[in-house]
């Protein structure tokens, strides 16, 4: 699947876009194929970890919360 993710904290220059593995749904979840999405004014505060959002995680932390899609498949 193509995302954007990042790996650090920073600016416009640490937003990655490109190919991720396909996520497996676990149980009370589901796959959703994406059609449209963005990123929200709490997407850039993650990036740059504004706002008491800088936290430790384990990267890729894949940003985009906000989406329209179809669901796939539930968990």
């Amino acid at each position: 699947m193509q995302a954007v993710y990042i790996e650090a904290h920073g600016g416009p220059e640490v937003l990655t876009y490109g190919e991720r593995p396909e996520p497996q749904v676990q149980a009370g979840e589901v796959k959703i194929r994406v059609k449209a999405t963005a990123l929200n004014r709490l997407d850039l505060y993650t990036r740059d970890g504004g706002r008491g959002l800088e936290r430790e995680f384990p990267p890729p932390l894949i940003l985009g919360g906000d989406c329209a899609g179809e669901i796939v498949e539930c968990g």
